[in-house]
């Protein structure tokens, strides 16, 4: 009987090939589509990667995660400059991650809940270890200097501020009128010292940094290295 139902189905594909139901496929053509699978998951994978490191960046370059600090109007400021788009992009990211590798047959066999907490798992830890290394700094930096043709309007649009009212820098300059603070990205402002501001430069050293938000608030905030380390601080600066 077994034989009999083999026999059954092999004329039956036998019959689909030959009416042209089913096509022939050469080996090539296999081995191609698995490379062309791989390619699409590697070159997913370090887009996903490279955005969810540039978010990394961002929160640490524009200093919004001090923003709650100034109670709930730093909330909603925070919440209004926190990249929302670059968020959604990555998620799209990995959704089409998951798609292209649910296609190679390690992953298939994997439930779905798995495969795709690996990828955002891999995806996040990546982001973060290459968050923390000098690339995005230097292609600020490059972008500042107008030396990044391609990607350099990017990194200008985001401009690591987090918005008009806010401000976020380290004070490199103090006169008796004002002072000046120096952004990640490598821009001055100057910050009067009147009753318009409201600030006062009598509180404030060289080498501390600051976040300012409107008129009127201000914070002392922790220095990031990764930003600030080359800053000479004079005999007078505060370190934190």
């Amino acid at each position: 009987m077994d034989n009999q139902e083999n026999n059954s189905i092999s004329d039956k594909i036998i019959s689909k090939i030959k009416s042209g139901e089913i096509k022939m496929r050469p080996k090539i053509y296999f081995i191609l589509r698995v490379v062309l699978l791989i390619l699409g998951v590697v070159a997913l994978g370090l887009f996903a990667v490279y955005f969810v490191s540039f978010i990394f960046f961002y929160f640490r370059a524009s200093g919004i995660l001090f923003l709650p600090g100034f109670g709930a109007p730093g909330i909603g400021a925070f919440l209004g400059a926190v990249p929302w788009l670059l968020i959604l992009v990555s998620l799209i990211l990995v959704a089409g991650l998951e798609i292209f590798a649910k296609h190679l047959n390690f992953v298939w066999r994997q439930p779905i809940v798995y495969s795709l907490l690996a990828i955002v798992a891999i995806v996040i830890l990546g982001g973060f270890i290459i968050g923390k290394t000098p690339l995005h700094p230097n292609l600020l930096k490059g972008a500042e200097e107008n030396r990044l043709p391609i990607v350099g309007q990017f990194y200008r649009d985001y401009g690591m501020a987090p918005g008009n009212n806010v401000k976020y820098g380290i004070v490199v300059e103090k006169s008796e009128k004002n002072f000046k603070i120096k952004t990640p990205g490598g821009k001055v402002f100057t910050i009067s010292n009147d009753l318009q501001n409201q600030f006062s430069a009598d509180g404030v050293e060289v080498g501390e940094v600051l976040m300012i938000m409107g008129k009127g608030n201000m914070r002392k905030v922790n220095r990031d290295p990764m930003f600030f380390n080359e800053i000479k601080c004079k005999a007078n600066c505060i370190n934190r």
